[in-house]
């Protein structure tokens, strides 16, 4: 099943945008899923926003983890 999932992974200098494209069951009942990205990447252009003073959650690996059915 996909949902909206999209993606950017970088290699080399360069940007590789992810994104997965699906259609509704055919006659058949299959599923048709795919994902794509671009051939040679795309170049990275620096903006003005930083990410200096953010701040991220960190869980120790010893930490117990919240586990669900999902």
């Amino acid at each position: 099943m996909v949902g909206d999932y999209i993606s950017t992974s970088f290699a080399n200098g360069k940007a590789f945008p992810a994104f997965v494209v699906a259609s509704t069951p055919g006659s058949g009942g299959q599923l048709n899923e795919a994902m794509f990205t671009t051939k040679d990447g795309l170049a990275i252009a620096g903006g003005t926003l930083t990410a200096a003073g953010e701040h991220g959650n960190v869980v120790h690996p010893a930490s117990p983890m919240l586990r669900t059915a999902f």
